[in-house]
């Protein structure tokens, strides 16, 4: 796989490396110019200052040479294969409002916070930042649920482009932020209080990757949280410090297989 040789240099999954390290992960032979050129060609310089080092986009090139590979078959697309050994179609590419949807569950579950590493690259705070930005901000984020490629990508990054007073394209990461975190409250929601959530529960309901109980489940269940909610409130108990301790990642989510009365 050719985006594998650059990524074991991309510690933080920025989708960037540097010049040396993009020229000694090419797993073909080229010469210094032609080196040179490809260095030059895939250089992002749009987000660093004169003292920065470039930093060599390898995401963009694994794309476009993939791009330029012939089809497969005799011209037709290449089919995975099933479990079972039959060839299936590719999966459809998804749609900005499904990706969207996909993360608010994500951040829901996980209590993510997007707009932190965005805005650290709004010095102005316009709500304004570049795509590369952009594009590596969401590269960055610890999702379990969701998987971003370079297409989910770049189709966000249009979904919020914009320009700058000077007219460059700027992606709107603040409206972005906005939609997303609507998942917990809607902002000005105290200047309109009768104002309707473009989001419900409906899309945890009906998303496959949640596990649903049954009703008589889902009603034991909620025994169990009045019996603790009462426990709780009587003996003034601070629960969270208790879980904090086994979350060494500080991602909200203990993961065990087997649970006790200590675990």
């Amino acid at each position: 796989d050719l985006r594998t040789s650059f990524a074991d240099f991309d510690r933080l999954r920025s989708g960037h490396v540097t010049a040396k390290q993009f020229q000694r992960a090419l797993p073909f032979e080229v010469n210094v110019r032609e080196s040179q050129l490809l260095v030059a060609e895939y250089t992002n310089r749009e987000s660093l200052t004169d003292a920065a080092e470039d930093r060599v986009n390898y995401v963009r090139f694994v794309a476009d040479v993939d791009a330029a590979r012939p089809p497969q078959d005799g011209g037709s697309e290449p089919q995975a294969k099933s479990p079972s050994g039959t060839m299936s179609a590719p999966p459809a590419p998804r749609g900005v409002d499904e990706i969207i949807a996909e993360l608010r569950r994500e951040v829901k579950q996980t209590r993510l916070r997007i707009s932190e590493s965005m805005s650290d690259f709004d010095k102005k705070r316009c709500g304004l930042i570049t795509q590369s930005q952009f594009e590596s901000c969401l590269g960055r984020l610890r999702l379990h649920r969701v998987t971003l490629d370079e297409h989910a990508l770049r189709a966000i990054a249009g979904r919020y482009l914009d320009a700058d007073r000077q007219g460059v394209p700027m992606v709107r990461y603040a409206q972005f932020c906005q939609d997303v975190d609507e998942v917990f409250a809607i902002k000005g929601l105290e200047k309109n209080p009768s104002a309707k959530a473009a989001y419900s529960e409906e899309e945890f309901k009906n998303d496959p990757k949640v596990q649903s109980l049954p009703t008589h489940e889902e009603s034991r269940v909620d025994a169990v949280m009045a019996k603790i909610k009462n426990i709780v409130s009587c003996r003034r108990m601070m629960l969270l410090p208790t879980f904090q301790d086994f979350d060494r990642a500080t991602r909200g989510i203990y993961a065990t297989r087997t649970t006790s009365r200590t675990r």
